[in-house]
């Protein structure tokens, strides 16, 4: 079985387990439970199994399945957002994708805080505040003293 197929398999087979389960559980309330459980697990039962709400059920839990995965994923893999540069000179031997990430200069100083600025400016667009203090905690004492980095830190 190719790796690819196997993910997709696993969490199908898991929903079909969970549903087998439940109702499963409810035919042995129904079964060996007291009178008014018996009661409860068939109107649960016969409830759950009308077309209409079986249906309704099959894709609300399929959804909910959907934003978990999603949830869990964005959790372990992080943010999208990226911050690309265009090399107007890169190396010759770099694939067309690459040329856009890979900076082919060492920035000076004054550089480097201008592409810090922009940084932090971007984080407090794109609403990520956490990411917008931590590039302010590595500038220095006198970076910090700016009226550029006052003006940002307002924004805050």
């Amino acid at each position: 079985m190719r790796k690819f197929f196997s993910k997709p398999i696993l969490v199908a087979a898991i929903c079909i387990f969970a549903f087998i389960l439940f109702h499963g559980l409810l035919t042995l309330g129904r079964v060996y439970g007291p009178p008014q459980v018996e009661r409860l697990c068939g109107m649960v039962q016969g409830i759950a199994t009308t077309p209409f709400f079986m249906e309704t059920g099959f894709v609300i839990f399929g959804f909910l399945c959907v934003l978990i995965i999603n949830h869990y994923r964005q959790k372990r893999d992080g943010d999208e957002l990226v911050y690309l540069e265009v090399v107007d000179d890169p190396t010759a031997d770099l694939s067309e994708d690459s040329k856009a990430v890979i900076f082919s200069e060492h920035h000076e100083k004054e550089d480097r805080f201008q592409i810090a600025l922009a940084a932090i400016e971007g984080a407090i667009d794109t609403k990520d505040l956490t990411q917008a203090k931590e590039l302010i905690s590595d500038l220095s004492l006198e970076e910090l003293n700016s009226s550029e980095v006052k003006a940002l830190r307002e924004r805050l």
